[in-house]
C-alpha cells in the first residue's frame, strides 16, 4: 500500500506549487529585482577579428600559420592574452569574458594563429605585427566592428570583421 501514500504526497506537493494567491512575476516587472538572474550582459556570437588568410608573395601561397605580436590597442601596448578567454592556467580574462579565441595558441606575448583564426571582442583600433618563418614581418592597423547589434538585456553582437594580409618572402 505504498503507492497511495506516494500519490497523496505528490498531490499535496503539486497543490502547494499552485498559483492560487501566489505572486506572479516577469523580468519586465522590475529589472533591478534580484530574481531576474543577475546583471544584464552583452553576448558575442563570434570574435570581432577573423584573420581569414595570409598570402605569401610573390608566389601567392596561402600560409597555414602566422604569429601575431607587438600588440597595441588605441596606441597603448597590451598583452594579447586579453583578447582570449583562455589562459594558460585555465582561467579567463575579464576583458574577453564571454568570447573564445579560435585557432589561437598563446605563447608568451604572441598569438600563434592557425589560419583561419579569430580573437577579441572590442571595437577599438588595433596594431600588431603579422609574421611567419621565411617572410618579412608586416605591421598592420585595423579597426574591427561588429555588423550586427541586438539591444536589450541581454544584448548581443555578431558579424565581426574579416581580414586578409600579405607577407613578402625574405631575400637570401
Amino acid at each position: 500500500m505504498k503507492t497511495p501514500l506516494i500519490t497523496l504526497a505528490a498531490v499535496v506537493m503539486l497543490s502547494a506549487c499552485g498559483s492560487d494567491g501566489a505572486e506572479t512575476w516577469t523580468a519586465d516587472d522590475n529589472d533591478n529585482d534580484e530574481r531576474d538572474g543577475g546583471p544584464c550582459v552583452e553576448m558575442y556570437h563570434e570574435p570581432i577579428i577573423t584573420l581569414e588568410e595570409v598570402v605569401g608573395q610573390p608566389a601567392g601561397t596561402a600560409l597555414a600559420q602566422v604569429r601575431l605580436s607587438d600588440f597595441k590597442r588605441d596606441g597603448e601596448p597590451f598583452h594579447p592574452q586579453e583578447l582570449c578567454r583562455q589562459r594558460p592556467d585555465g582561467t579567463g580574462h575579464p576583458v574577453a569574458a564571454n568570447i573564445d579565441c579560435e585557432g589561437i595558441t598563446i605563447e608568451e606575448e604572441t598569438l600563434v594563429c592557425d589560419l583561419p583564426c579569430q580573437f577579441g571582442n572590442s571595437e577599438r583600433a588595433y596594431q600588431f605585427t603579422v609574421s611567419a618563418e621565411h617572410f618579412q614581418p608586416n605591421a598592420v592597423t585595423i579597426e574591427p566592428e561588429y555588423s550586427v547589434f541586438e539591444g536589450g538585456c541581454p544584448s548581443w553582437r555578431d558579424g565581426g570583421s574579416r581580414y586578409q594580409f600579405e607577407l613578402t618572402e625574405q631575400g637570401d
